[in-house]
């Protein structure tokens, strides 16, 4: 298996404690977004993204079988039927 580091971006409405995310309620996320300043959250995001900085990264296990995938340059159902008539020759 190959790691390979990947953007990550937690879907909103969702708290990331240690390696797990739980759901908000909808009062934690009312409470939250009450204390949020969007026009300074954009304007920090625009200033990160010019000076080239990146978002938090995890490492994601790739499979050989993805791996393979990828290497031709084929989509998951082009590699299924692929795999599907490998199977029927044998």
């Amino acid at each position: 298996m190959t790691t390979k580091t990947q953007p990550y971006y937690p879907h909103f409405g969702l708290a990331v404690v240690g390696a797990a995310c739980i759901m908000m309620t909808e009062e934690q996320l009312i409470e939250r977004d009450a204390k949020r300043n969007l026009g300074a959250e954009l304007l920090q995001s625009v200033q990160e993204m010019k000076s080239g900085q990146k978002g938090a990264t995890q490492q994601v296990q790739v499979s050989q079988v993805v791996e393979a995938r990828q290497k031709v340059g084929f989509s998951q159902r082009q590699f299924a039927e692929l795999m599907v008539l490998a199977s029927l020759g044998s």
